[in-house]
Formats: structure tokens, sequence, C-alpha cells
């Protein structure tokens, strides 16, 4: 994710028929995003099975930023503690490498800047969707081939609102 990411957390709307990110904590990005109109308020297979693959697509990007290590001091370390971390800093570079060649194979949508909240997306960029139902797909990492989808109402003037996903 870029270095210039944010995350803040709303004070008050400058607009009180505005919802986005009252009092929710928000993050701040410029991600590969692209806008899928379709109907997705009725059950519809498609949508699920192009939705269904979400779990997948966090754990996949959480495997990628995970830094683990230690909580002790340098001091501490045993030669088997600085062995993981080698080998952790090699396969950290493995997967930079992969997704690198990924990112030159995949056709991706271009970043838009975006403000992202737990109930709605702002799309900050030129060219926002206009009014209607789709599938919003946000490009999380470049190291992760997949995007995350989500099942959206585009409210217009750049705001997405996240519709309720099925638990199934």
């Amino acid at each position: 994710m870029g270095v210039q990411a944010r995350v803040r957390t709303a004070m008050k709307p400058t607009n009180p028929t505005e919802t986005a990110a009252d009092g929710l904590l928000s993050y701040q990005d410029c991600l590969p995003l692209a806008w899928l109109p379709q109907t997705v308020s009725e059950p519809n297979p498609q949508v699920q099975a192009l939705c269904g693959g979400n779990a997948q697509v966090l754990a996949a990007v959480l495997a990628v930023e995970e830094h683990g290590g230690r909580s002790g001091t340098p001091d501490e370390e045993t030669p088997i503690d600085r062995e993981v971390a080698r080998l952790h800093r090699k396969l950290d570079l493995l997967v930079e490498m992969v997704g690198s060649l990924l990112s030159a194979q995949t056709a991706r949508p271009s970043a838009i800047p975006l403000e992202l909240s737990s109930r709605e997306l702002k799309w900050l960029g030129a060219n926002p969707p206009q009014a209607g139902e789709g599938v919003i797909e946000i490009h999380l990492h470049r190291s992760v081939a997949h995007p995350l989808r989500l099942a959206a109402q585009s409210l217009g003037g750049g705001r997405i609102a996240f519709l309720p996903m099925d638990e199934t």
C-alpha cells in the first residue's frame, strides 16, 4: 500500500446528509480501483461467485504485509532468531519479485485516490461512477493477484455505499 496512505477519524461531516466516515475510522490511499455496474440487490449467483473469494484475498494481503518478530531486544537475539530473520527478508524479497512479475503480466485498473471506511468508499479521483448498483474492485496490494470485490450502490458524486454481505 502507498507510503502516503493515512488513517484518520472524521470529526464532523461537512454536510448533515453526508454519512461517509461519520465518526468512523477511515483510510485514504491511491489504489487500483474499478466499478462494474450490475444488479446486486437481488440474489445473484454471479455476484456471489465474484465476491466469494474476499476472505482469501484478505488472508493473502495479511500474509504479504505481516511482519512477525520477537519482542525482545537485539541483545536477546539468538543465532536461530537471526537466521529466521534472514530467511524472512529473503522471502519478502521473493514475494516482491513475484508481485512485480504479476503486475507486469496482469492488466490492472488505474490507481484512484480514495477514502475507505467500513460503510462506504469515496472515489476522490476523476470520473466517479454514476448512480446505480454494481461491484467495486479494490486492488489492495500489488503482490496479491485478485482484488477485493464488494457489492455496492453508487450514490453519485463519488460516494459508493457497501451493501450488506451474505455470510454464507
